[in-house]
């Protein structure tokens, strides 16, 4: 007789089942078993999985559930009488019981979720159509009744359920298990069966498959718990008998009851529920009446391709016979497969955010569709891109498209309520994901638990498993194919059982999650589909959507259901803003799809690195490479954001070679030539890998994206036969076979780089602004958000903060575990990349030995503080408190300082006295609660923190925690060290000793937030034979000081404080932490001896550098020079590279072990700037899209035209970030945009645009901007201003602005900014806040009981009595200036330089604000006030020297003054003067410093013909005197004022960009320059008429801060050697040796902004080859006028490549090359 077994539970009932789906269907059909069942914990996770195994296997699903019933009604929640719920089995006997069943799982989740997802009587009654139902077994409701001796509810209960469900669909169910209760159950259910005329069923309580697989399930019990299987008090199944039992087993324990066996085959007979795919549910879409879903969708695309392909930038016509193709063939696929209405769904989304004025944007593949493209949902025209539609939709792989969508972040909320409104908040869900256990983590944890010994055994079998990037290798494949593990397996029976053990854990489920943006939309309610599940933490608040699927994504597709990913991002709401005061401004109405992305004025800005507040390419690093670049179109700007990322990052320098020429291109076969020549022969895009497989292997568009994803996803089962396929084409092709292996070898290397990196959902990153660790996995699963986390700039090795702008869920992938030296751990994906000494490298090509970077501080502090007694208590309770007590929580020590301080920081909790008693030499201490009726404060404050229930294994430190300063970090940490910290004067080490892991890391990033490094390690503690345990160590001269300073200073404990002293006072400087750096430091070393012509033994005795530093350095045992030595090499050669290394930010770690722990859903945070951020305290880059290359333009097209209107929107998006609020308005000043001052009589809560008819238009600082001052407090004010109009006096002011509302902080800060200085000084105003606020309220008072009303109203001269005080303390303006700085960012009150700057402008290269990388070395000069000066011994010379800081209007930047110049300016130099400094840029360290050349401070104003000055204030032309050198190097530019000039009036800058001066676009196209690129090439005609001859009296210089040098202008009607006939360049040099001089005659285009670009561009061109030859310019206007520019301070070399170089932006007819005399 054969049986099926109705009860069971797979991985899927997590961190309870075992039973891994697949394998239980296959152990079925084995035991001949022609059904199975599957009914997990309150959840159907696993249905449809189930369901396609067992049709897989050829047998039966029988889909079900074990749920839950609550004790009373199902929204009931009394702790006492609610918490416990009974199971109840379920079984589906047909359609409408599988729906009953979507629904019971359902609102036993959102509606009935109390501890267990629970339904209750009434529900159950309601939904039981269709479902079979059991007694269910011992923890069911009638067998609870039965064990409680209450026979007679029991009976009562069974005959509801008969009522409910009828005789045939219930059943008593048996088994039989070790439970002494069950035996007496079932005795009871035999004897009442008569009565009710009973049908029997045997079940057994399947929790894994196999006998043996108890061993499992104990032992995953035992991870969850970290217990070893040896304790005895631990949790555990009662016996081995939870499997899959055979027929025959049933048939003997249950053959005699009638029916128990023969009525499970008859319950899977009747089972029939069909899961099979049914087509796609897309939601209802109603088209207009006389239209289908397809007609519809042509007539919007038609209508789209007239309007997208008539646009003036369209590069393609409308009845292009290549657009009208690719249109009717997208259409065709499309309206084959069924997707129709998928593309008007999308299509509505964008039309409601475009009609509602929310930007968008469409990421992905979906670019490739010119069908999407005309329904504006993406930007990309496809066709001038070369994008594959089938990338996008593929009509050989039958799935659903998947168009990604960004919109404003703060309006994102809008179109998700859009779309639960629209579909049905019953239609709308997001998605449920699992991570999942593997190989090398499963021997790990196995090892652990068995107690098998960690170095001898665990980590060495677990590290012959092969790491291989990747690919996923399983324990039976390492028995097959690794010898060395084979062989351990083999000869080891502790390791064969460990590792038997962990081969059956692989794969199993652990635990669910969110993705991260996924919204799932169906035609009905989604209950009709799937189960839906509880959101983890989602509210309402953050978004409408208030359920998750049951099923994951390819679950969902499966489904045929539609998702749809809605991300916000905030460049969106930045633009949209700039664009809304352009069409203020300027009636020029600007979208997302109509900004140019073509205009040159967006190149020259990017090619000049003017990066600030451009998407995607803000920073030095992408600022460096665009200037080298010098991109001229689009195309140039995808390819550098695609290969701006590890891997192809290094690909960039020899990118931007082969443009420019400076390379050869090389290709593998001439074929690759078309494909890859737009990225000069670099594989850039997954686009060009299909390209080439289409056009070299004869693939088809459909075949091309199938090997796409292949290579994507790594999959190597599959990876070969697309080889085989390749090649063979390849072949038949005419290609070579040897060819074409290397051509997949190459895109097998770019799958490792050109496709995501990942994370898994627990990793931690920092929240910068609060200092909170946050989850990768709640960040996606938005439960949370973070703006700024901690950022590494690899340039400078420094850390500081970085812009989050998106999280990215990259699906489910193969995860490998980093372990380093410290005991760090991190998980990633095997081409996730992690910084090394050299470059980028991914996880996957690290090995054991390797150094990577991590963080050696955290520069993040909290800004909470708690009262300190909080603190004291809680690290007292988490080093030796027992919090699992019912009523309050107990603490042990046997020191008497520990309890006085204990009990004293616990009585100061409300209702809370201390209990002490002595037992054995050891005190505990008991919270009592004073008033009995209530529970103690400790007692709920420990319940907020989540402390309560946790014992020494499951403490950790409270979240709350890491938003505390440091000083209490450091107050927390001492008192736990007091505890279970040990201080080794012997060892000369501190140690700290928990059974807890995680409080163990959560310990050791504390530590590293007060600079404290600390190495972690497993141990077992001889504590009840034997408990695993973790210890932190401290060791280090350094870190041992830090510690004594930050936290030892806490300690209570004078023994301990003094221990301590004693111990850091004898550590020799050699002991500690190995803080080095790398060996691959002493190729700069060898760099800088051999530059001086040093042998290795003269370094050490001039710098004094023991020889063993240096020998040898291949050791095993040397991995690096310590910092010290670094040091003195740096100083020693005055390197500031090698002093980059000794003062870096970074700690380098060695990589012990990594290992495959199994498949996750991952993640990945995009990091502005970067592109890095700190992730488990490890430094990990981040992946970014190329299609964000559009928006990167268009946000260059708005700051070059609309400077005012995008950074007023760039500088209210980050208001709330002093920082950037700094940087921005410092690019605004340099633009030449003054940013004003805020004032309550004219600035809003954000910046906003003032327009003065006596000047150029400004930005106005907003309130909301000034920290301390919220939106309710700007809200009052503007409510009185908009009421009354601007205010009077500050009497007015008091009156109509209720400033009780205002409050006193927010009041201070804005009177320390200046907002009120129209009113009075700030001292006075100061002075007099506390009479300010009282006189206001005063008379909003009287207004408010109606005193006013007896003088007539507000306007009979009732006055709020304000009298300030007359004599206040006096305020210097530097302090002034301190209160601007703190509370803005940035100064706004006239500052010491303000009335100089006429003098200084003309001298002045930069401010300090500028210094950046890009500047290292450069010679600079900058003008300010000192503000401090250090005089210094040098240690090496025993010269005197000095330091001082420079502070100018937009920062301050540190001096280093060397002795020769010290010995000048040493004797006068002091504080609160002002100079002007010049000197070189060291931008190698954290901040930027001068290594100061000379400073000045006598500053004489001369006149002179022309004059010096700043033409764009309007000063007088004056000039200061400098020394010499310093003169040759200040730079004019001149400004012709010959009438007819083509230039007149206008400031003719060849350096000056003028983008803070541009004409609003759009401008007609401008007509071709002659003799300029894009001309025919023909010999310009001579020109008419006599030169006009430009004297030097009637030129005005003005000062341009971006270059040092200063052309000379000569008057044309003096120049005989100038040819008025342009000589055509002869291509060559007249001479070897002999120095050349260059003409280009530049043509005007009669638009100066333009000519001003293209002289810029060529004069770059020139200055970028140094060389001895000279050049000049001739410029010509349309009448024949010309004006020369010679730059006798600048030279070049004339060579083959400049030639080519100049090429790009003139045509040879324009240049001449001269002998120079």
């Amino acid at each position: 007789m054969s049986f099926v077994h109705l009860h069971t539970h797979s991985e899927y009932s997590l961190l309870d089942g075992l039973g891994q789906i697949k394998k239980m269907a296959a152990r079925a059909k084995e035991m001949g078993m022609p059904a199975l069942a599957l009914t997990d914990h309150g959840a159907m996770f696993g249905v449809i999985e189930f369901y396609k195994a067992c049709n897989e296997e050829g047998i039966k699903p029988i889909i079900g559930i074990e749920a839950y019933l609550a004790a009373r009604g199902m929204d009931d929640r009394d702790p006492q009488k609610d918490r416990k719920s009974s199971h109840l089995l379920l079984l589906a006997e047909n359609e409408t019981g599988y729906k009953n069943l979507l629904k019971i799982a359902t609102d036993s989740q959102l509606k009935g979720f109390y501890y267990y997802p629970r339904v209750d009587h009434d529900y159950l009654a309601a939904h039981a159509g269709g479902l079979i139902c059991t007694t269910g077994c011992l923890a069911a409701e009638v067998p609870r009744l039965l064990a409680d001796g209450r026979g007679d509810e029991a009976r009562k209960r069974l005959s509801w359920y008969y009522d409910v469900f009828g005789k045939d669909n219930f059943y008593f169910e048996l088994q039989d298990h070790e439970i002494g209760e069950l035996r007496q159950l079932n005795k009871a259910l035999l004897e009442l069966a008569p009565h009710y005329n009973a049908q029997f069923v045997a079940t057994n309580d399947v929790h894994y498959i196999a006998p043996e697989d108890h061993t499992l399930q104990d032992i995953l019990l035992c991870i969850q718990t970290s217990t070893l299987v040896s304790d005895k008090n631990r949790m555990r199944m009662s016996d081995p008998s939870y499997y899959l039992r055979s027929p025959e087993e049933m048939t003997q324990l249950f053959g005699h009851v009638p029916g128990a066996i023969a009525n499970t085959v008859a319950i899977a007979e009747r089972c029939q529920v069909d899961l099979s795919f049914k087509g796609y549910h897309l939601p209802n879409f109603d088209v207009p009446p006389g239209y289908t879903a397809d007609g519809y969708l042509r007539e919007l695309c038609e209508a789209g391709l007239r309007q997208r392909y008539a646009a003036p930038q369209a590069r393609r016509a409308e009845n292009d016979p290549a657009v009208r193709e690719r249109l009717e063939y997208e259409l065709g696929v499309i309206h084959t497969m069924g997707f129709d209405t998928y593309f008007l769904i999308v299509w509505d989304l964008c039309r409601y955010a475009a009609e509602r004025g929310i930007w968008y944007n469409a990421r992905g593949s979906a670019a490739g569709s010119i069908v999407a493209y005309c329904l504006e949902i993406t930007l990309v025209e496809p066709l001038e891109h070369d994008l594959i539609f089938e990338r996008f939709l593929n009509p050989d792989r039958v799935s659903m498209p998947d168009i990604d969508l960004d919109f404003q972040d703060d309006r994102r909320y809008e179109l998700l309520e859009y779309a639960t409104r629209k579909y049905g908040a019953d239609k709308v869900a997001q998605i449920i994901t699992f991570g999942t256990l593997g190989a090398r983590a499963a021997i790990r944890d196995v090892g652990r638990v068995l107690n098998v010994d960690l170095n001898k055994k665990i980590d060495p079998v677990a590290k012959t498993i092969p790491n291989i990037s990747g690919k996923t290798v399983t324990i039976a494949q390492a028995l097959e194919e690794v010898p060395e593990f084979r062989a351990r397996y083999e000869e080891d029976e502790e390791v064969r059982r460990m590792v038997d053990i962990a081969q059956k854990l692989e794969g199993v489920a652990r635990n669910a999650g969110t993705h991260a943006a996924g919204v799932v939309i169906s035609d009905k309610p989604i209950t009709e589909y799937l189960p839906l599940h509880r959101p983890t933490k989602n509210t309402a608040e953050d978004s409408p959507i208030g359920a998750v699927t049951q099923f994951e994504m390819e679950i969902l597709e499966y489904l045929g259901l539609l998702k749809i990913d809605f991300l916000g991002l905030r460049t969106l709401t930045i633009m949209a803003r700039a664009c809304e005061f352009i069409k203020q401004r300027h009636g020029v109405e600007y979208n997302i799809n109509n900004i140019p992305t073509d205009d040159p004025a967006i190149f020259d800005l990017l090619g000049r690195g003017e990066v600030a507040g451009i998407f995607q390419v803000e920073g030095s690093g992408m600022r460096r490479f665009l200037v080298d670049m010098k991109p001229t179109r689009l195309a140039h700007i995808i390819a550098m954001v695609s290969l701006y990322r590890p891997g192809p990052i290094d690909f960039i320098p020899s990118f931007i070679k082969r443009m420019h020429g400076e390379e050869q291109v090389e290709y593998r076969h001439p074929k690759l030539e078309p494909i890859l020549k737009e990225t000069y022969g670099v594989t850039v895009y997954q686009e060009q890998v299909m390209r080439a497989v289409i056009d070299l292997a004869g693939y088809t568009a459909a075949e091309a994206d199938t090997f796409r994803k292949i290579v994507s996803k790594k999959k190597g089962e599959e990876m070969l036969p697309q080889r085989q396929k390749f090649i063979a084409g390849a072949i038949k092709n005419g290609i070579a076979e040897a060819t074409a292996n290397l051509i997949f070898d190459d895109w097998e290397t770019f799958a490792r780089y050109g496709f995501n990196k990942c994370l898994p959902a627990d990793v931690e990153v920092i929240d910068a602004e609060t200092g909170r660790l946050v989850r990768i996995g709640d960040l996606a699963q938005n439960r949370t958000t973070i703006e700024h986390t901690v950022t590494c700039d690899t340039t400078q090795l420094r850390l500081g903060r970085g812009v989050v702008t998106g999280v990215l869920d990259n699906g489910v992938k193969p995860v490998y575990r980093l372990t380093t030296q410290l005991g760090r751990q991190i998980e990633a994906t095997a081409n996730h990349p992690f910084y090394t000494f050299d470059s980028w490298r991914a996880l996957g090509e690290l090995r054991p030995g390797d150094q990577i970077a991590l963080p050696r501080r955290i520069p993040i502090e909290g800004r909470r503080e708690w009262p300190d007694h909080q603190v004291i208590v809680l690290g007292h309770l988490l080093a030796e408190g027992n919090l699992c007590h019912p009523h309050g929580v107990y603490y042990y020590t046997q020191s008497d300082d520990q309890l006085r301080d204990y009990v004293s920081a616990l009585e100061e909790f409300d209702n809370t006295q201390a209990t002490t008693a002595l037992q054995r030499s050891t005190y505990s201490v008991y919270s009592r609660r004073a008033d009995r009726d209530r529970q103690s404060g400790v007692f709920v404050w420990a319940g907020q923190l989540g402390l309560l229930g946790k014992n020494a294994r499951t403490k950790s430190i409270p979240d709350e925690v890491f938003e505390l300063k440091n000083r209490q970090s450091g107050l927390l940490i001492s008192r736990m060290w007091e505890g279970d910290g040990h201080i080794n004067e012997r060892g000369r080490s501190l140690f700290y000793a928990t059974a807890s892991e995680r409080m163990a890391r959560q310990l050791q990033h504390l530590l590293l937030r007060l600079g404290i490094i600390s190495r972690l390690r497993q141990v077992t503690f001889p504590y009840r034979g034997g408990r695993i345990g973790y210890q932190l160590f401290v060791t280090g001269n350094d870190n041992m000081r830090r510690f004594a300073e930050k936290v030892g200073a806490h300690f209570v404990s004078v023994g301990r404080r003094e221990k301590l002293e004693r111990m850091i006072s004898i550590i020799p400087a050699s002991s500690g932490t190995r803080d080095i750096v790398p060996l691959g430091v002493k190729q700069i070393i060898r760099q800088h001896k051999d530059a001086r012509g040093l042998t290795w033994g003269q370094v050490r005795e001039q710098a004094g550098v023991a020889q063993r530093e240096f020998y040898p350095t291949a050791s095993a045992t040397k991995s690096g020079f310590t910092r010290a030595v670094i040091g003195q090499l740096a100083q020693f050669f005055e390197s500031n590279e090698l002093r980059l290394y000794s003062e870096s930010d970074v700690y380098w770690d060695k990589v012990v072990s990594i290992e495959y722990v199994g498949e996750k859903q991952t993640y990945d945070l995009t990091v502005a700037d970067t592109h890095n951020f700190i992730a488990n305290d490890f430094i990990v880059h981040n992946s970014h899209a190329a299609d964000y290359a559009i928006i990167c333009a268009q946000t260059a097209f708005l700051k070059a035209y609309y400077p005012v209107e995008y950074m007023t929107a760039l500088l209210t998006a980050e208001k709330g970030d002093t920082d950037k609020v700094a940087m921005y308005a410092a690019d605004t000043r340099r633009m030449g945009i003054d940013v004003l001052p805020p004032e309550v009589n004219t600035s809003g809560l954000d910046f906003t645009i003032q327009d003065r008819p006596d000047a150029k238009s400004a930005i106005r600082f907003g309130l909301g901007a000034v920290k301390n001052v919220g939106e309710g407090p700007v809200a009052e004010i503007m409510r009185a201003r908009e009421n009354g109009g601007a205010f009077s006096s500050l009497d007015d002011f008091c009156q109509r602005v209720d400033l009780r509302n205002v409050g006193k902080r927010a009041l201070e800060c804005l009177i320390k900014v200046g907002a009120l200085d129209s009113f009075a000084k700030r001292p006075q105003l100061i002075a007099g806040v506390d009479m300010l606020v009282a006189a206001s309220g005063s008379a909003h008072h009287a207004r408010d009981v109606g005193q006013l009303d007896l003088f007539g109203g507000a306007g009979s001269g009732f006055t709020a009595g304000v009298s300030l005080p007359k004599n206040p303390p006096e305020l210097q303006l530097k302090d002034l200036r301190a209160w601007e700085k703190e509370l803005m960012g940035v100064y706004v009150s006239e500052h010491p330089l303000l009335e100089r700057m006429g003098e200084l402008d003309s001298v002045v290269t930069h401010y300090s604000h500028e210094l950046g990388e890009e500047l290292h070395g450069r010679s600079v000069t900058l003008a300010g006030q000192i503000t401090h000066v250090r005089p210094h011994i040098a240690s090496k010379s025993n010269k005197a020297m000095g330091f001082a800081t420079l502070e100018d209007l937009q920062g301050s930047v540190d001096l280093v003054i060397f002795p020769n110049t010290w010995r000048e300016v040493g004797g006068w130099l002091e504080a609160d003067q002002i100079v002007i400094v010049t000197g070189k840029v060291d931008a190698k360290g954290k901040d930027a410093k001068i290594l100061v050349d000379s400073i000045a401070r006598e500053i004489k104003v001369t006149r002179e013909a022309g004059g010096f000055g700043n033409a764009e204030r309007g000063t007088r032309a004056t000039r200061a005197e400098l020394p010499a050198a310093r003169v040759a190097e200040s730079k004019p530019v001149y400004r012709a004022t010959v009438d007819d000039d083509p230039f007149a009036g206008e400031a003719f800058d060849p350096f000056d960009d003028g983008s803070a001066r541009k004409a609003a676009p759009p401008p007609p196209p401008p007509r071709a320059a002659r003799g300029v690129g894009g001309s025919t090439g023909e010999a310009e005609p001579a020109p008419t008429g006599n030169p006009r001859a430009v004297s030097e009296s009637s030129l005005t210089a003005i000062h341009d801060d971006s270059h040092q040098v200063a052309p000379t202008i000569l008057a044309v009607d003096h120049l005989s050697t100038l040819p008025v006939q342009p000589k055509k360049s002869t291509g060559h040099s007249t001479g070897d040796e002999a120095v050349k001089r260059i003409v280009v005659t530049l043509h005007s285009t009669g638009d100066a902004e333009l000519d001003k670009r293209r002289i810029r561009r060529v004069y770059d061109t020139f200055v970028s080859h140094p060389g001895e030859d000279r050049f000049a310019f001739v410029i010509m206007d349309s009448d024949g006028g010309r004006v020369e520019l010679d730059f006798v301070n600048d030279t070049t070399h004339y060579c083959d490549d400049l030639q080519r170089q100049l090429f790009k932006f003139v045509t040879p007819d324009v240049i001449d090359v001269q002998a120079f005399v």
